[in-house]
Parts: structure tokens; sequence; C-alpha cells
């Protein structure tokens, strides 16, 4: 596929990899694609992003995923594109509630939130 920006229709006849029923990204990409009107060809699942992308790298098909694992995607021989409308992805840190997070988990806490706006940032400022 050769479009600089994808959309809900360039899905429609391609085979499709999609990630694991149970994951919150799933269901958002499902949701997705029936507002659209936009019936995918499901040929494969798996409950790991990377491995979709292995998958796509193989010419088993196109999936969506999440911006971090496409960066991390880097060694791969796939070609990301952004999708519109987009959708967005939502994570959290989860803590016990039991005892008082420590020092060294507050500070992963902060690290964790930094990163994730510098690349934020970052991807905003490329795409």
């Amino acid at each position: 596929m050769q479009k600089s920006v994808l959309t809900p229709t360039n899905f429609a006849e391609e085979p499709f990899i999609s990630i694991s029923r149970s994951t919150q990204l799933r269901m958002q990409i499902d949701t997705f694609f029936l507002s659209k009107g936009v019936k995918r060809r499901l040929s494969q699942e798996t409950p790991i992003s990377i491995v979709a992308c292995s998958l796509v790298a193989a010419g088993a098909g196109l999936a969506i995923v999440d911006p971090f694992t496409a960066q991390a995607s880097g060694d791969l021989d796939v070609v990301f594109r952004p999708l519109e409308p987009r959708i967005d992805v939502q994570f959290g840190i989860i803590t016990t509630t039991d005892t008082p997070d420590s020092g060294p988990a507050n500070d992963f806490i902060a690290g964790i939130e930094a990163e994730v706006r510098s690349f934020a940032a970052s991807v905003l400022m490329t795409g």
C-alpha cells in the first residue's frame, strides 16, 4: 500500500492482523471500523503488537498498532503510516493501594511519564 495516510476503507480488501480481543486497543479498533461501516478481512490474531508487526513484515497483511510499538519496530521491514481519523491510545500505571509507593517507584513513574511526554511531543513534531 503506497499511501501517505490510511483511512478505514484502505483496510477493507486487505488481510488484517488483529490484536487479541481482550485488549483495550482491539476494542477501540473494532469500534473504529464498525463506526465507519468497514468490514475487515481478519486473517490472524496475536496478543502482542510487535508480533503483529513481524507478521506484517512477513507479508501476512496489515495491522494497526500503538505508536510505541511502531517506534520499537524500527528493525523490521515495515512502513508505518498515520491513520485518519486517528485512534487515541491510553496507557496507565497500576500500583497497589495497600502500601504507599516507594521513592524508587515514584522515580520510576516520573521517568515513564517524562518519556511518554517526550515521545508524544516528538510524534506531534514529525507527524
